[in-house]
């Protein structure tokens, strides 16, 4: 099987010297079994072959590696941001009113 430069090292990397046992390389190996079943069928026509990729089988996504603390905590706000734009959107527009009012006052704790 021919592995294209960057997946060799990614797997390289990740069993050397991260995690040999790590969950990621599991994982890429068995996208690239999956990928090869799938070349291998005879069902896919040439244009599926040219737009399949090994990333397509991938459960855990690559971006999820390596993530620096800032990128963590950016998502973790985006996350909350989202959330909490959730819990407005089910709240009726008098209650958000009272809701905007207590939070501008200061020393307020728990709406009292």
């Amino acid at each position: 099987m021919n592995l294209d430069l960057v997946t060799f090292f990614e797997l390289h990397i990740f069993d050397q010297y991260i995690e040999p046992q790590s969950p990621v390389v599991t994982d890429t190996y068995f996208a690239l079994l999956q990928d090869a079943i799938y070349r291998s069928s005879g069902n896919m026509t040439k244009q599926g072959l040219k737009s399949m990729k090994v990333s397509d089988f991938r459960l855990i996504p690559v971006d999820r590696i390596f993530k620096t603390p800032e990128e963590i905590q950016e998502i973790y706000k985006a996350k909350m941001k989202k959330h909490m734009a959730g819990i407005l959107a089910g709240i009726s527009d008098q209650d958000r009113q009272k809701l905007e009012a207590l939070t501008k006052k200061k020393g307020v704790v728990n709406g009292k």
